[in-house]
């Protein structure tokens, strides 16, 4: 799972609330609601609703970053390699399953300094990068799994984030949720307007999980707690049409 939102777009002449077809649209980027999002727009009514549902996450994703210097980019590819088969080896005696690490990137970058060359610099190296994603399958892992990480050779812990094994059914709901506040706001403004819903046109679902943490370098950063419950927040944003 991943810490970036996703957006679709649903289009429905004569479906209901419960049943709708997604559409990929738009940028990523739940707003919330408010009451300025409640529009009468022509003869159908726009309107903003949310789902939160909170659970207690039963996983993470750790991304780790390790590095490796060469004086050319074989040597600094063989280096960081050979470190990342070592951070591997540790996680997997640790605990981590096999298929709960993998490599998302890697990088060979020259390393340089100022020179008299007419460049104004040269190359006096290569520093090779790799990041890991690792999957702690149980959240009371996670302490002794970083520990064994930067105790065998890991430079950066990137990012962990807090999921669930089950994240699909936990969005579902708030969505569900969300759908049903924006039809309640939805006719409140009838109401207020003296008209009434026909029907869904349009909906814009923003769905945005919770539980990412920002990079956090590994040494001499303080800890933090894992929280104990984490936030699903879903914003639509609906068109129905009223006569």
């Amino acid at each position: 799972m991943t810490s970036r939102m996703s957006a679709f777009v649903v289009t429905a002449a004569a479906l209901t609330l419960a049943a709708v077809a997604l559409f990929v649209a738009g940028p990523p980027g739940p707003r919330p609601a408010k009451a300025q999002d409640l529009v009468s727009n022509g003869r159908g009514i726009t309107v903003t609703g949310e789902g939160m549902v909170k659970a207690r996450p039963d996983l993470a994703r750790v991304m780790l970053g390790i590095e490796g210097y060469g004086d050319d980019a074989l040597l600094a590819q063989g280096a960081v390699n050979g470190q990342a088969d070592l951070v591997a080896r540790r996680l997997r005696q640790l605990g981590v399953d096999k298929d709960g690490i993998r490599t998302v990137s890697v990088d060979l970058i020259p390393v340089s300094r100022p020179g008299e060359w007419p460049e104004g610099t040269r190359v006096v190296g290569f520093r090779g990068a790799q990041t890991l994603e690792v999957t702690v399958a149980d959240l009371a892992d996670l302490g002794p799994v970083l520990d064994g990480a930067v105790q065998a050779g890991v430079s950066t812990v990137q990012s962990i984030r807090l999921g669930f094994r089950n994240e699909a059914d936990y969005q579902r709901r708030a969505l569900d949720l969300a759908v049903k506040d924006a039809r309640i706001r939805a006719e409140a403004v009838a109401s207020t307007s003296k008209v009434a819903l026909v029907g869904l046109r349009s909906l814009v679902v923003r769905t945005g999980p919770g539980g990412s943490e920002p990079e956090t370098p590994v040494r001499g950063a303080a800890p933090r707690p894992i929280p104990t419950d984490v936030t699903i927040r879903t914003v639509v944003e609906a068109t129905f049409d009223v006569r």
